[in-house]
């Protein structure tokens, strides 16, 4: 018997990828050898079968891996149930949890990096409002020192991105 695959961030993130690639969703349909209806509901539900949104994940050239948690000896709880029980609102790992779906206990550092890869204004500036934007510039720095072809790919991007970011908050501070 088949099980349900239930993690509507990641099935979101294939989502993201394709519409990304101008994939519309006959074509991506097609290219995992599913039916445009059964997309259509996986993506309103936001679960399907494991096989589906694995052929999902090929079909946007999204790459999944399933990597090993910390031994629950050393572990610390999931962040979401640390906030929960604090009484504090959702910090930016709980409100972008695409960014690092494989690992939620990543500590804040791989969280501003993935933002900073795959740059999206509001995430960006979400993170600055965080973690302020000169973390954000100083991680940038670091991914920028020794540029790999993704960090060459996002380079433009996510220099304008700060840059009017910067630009906004020293106006907002006058």
């Amino acid at each position: 018997m088949a099980t349900q695959f239930d993690d509507g961030a990641l099935i979101a993130e294939i989502f993201r990828a394709a519409a990304r690639k101008n994939l519309s969703q006959k074509v991506l349909a097609s290219r995992a050898e599913l039916s445009e209806e059964a997309l259509s509901r996986i993506k309103k539900r936001g679960s399907a079968r494991l096989s589906a949104v694995l052929k999902l994940a090929r079909a946007a050239g999204v790459r999944v891996a399933i990597i090993p948690e910390a031994s629950h000896s050393t572990a610390s709880p999931p962040i979401s149930e640390r906030h929960a029980a604090a009484g504090q609102p959702k910090r930016f790992r709980d409100r972008h949890p695409e960014l690092v779906w494989s690992n939620r206990g990543a500590d804040d550092a791989v969280y501003i990096q993935r933002a900073l890869l795959d740059p999206r204004f509001t995430t960006l500036l979400d993170a600055a409002r965080e973690f302020g934007i000169g973390r954000l510039e100083r991680e940038w720095e670091m991914l920028t020192a020794s540029p790999n072809s993704e960090v060459r790919r996002a380079q433009p991007v996510t220099s304008r991105i700060l840059r009017n970011i910067r630009c906004g908050f020293e106006q907002a501070s006058r």
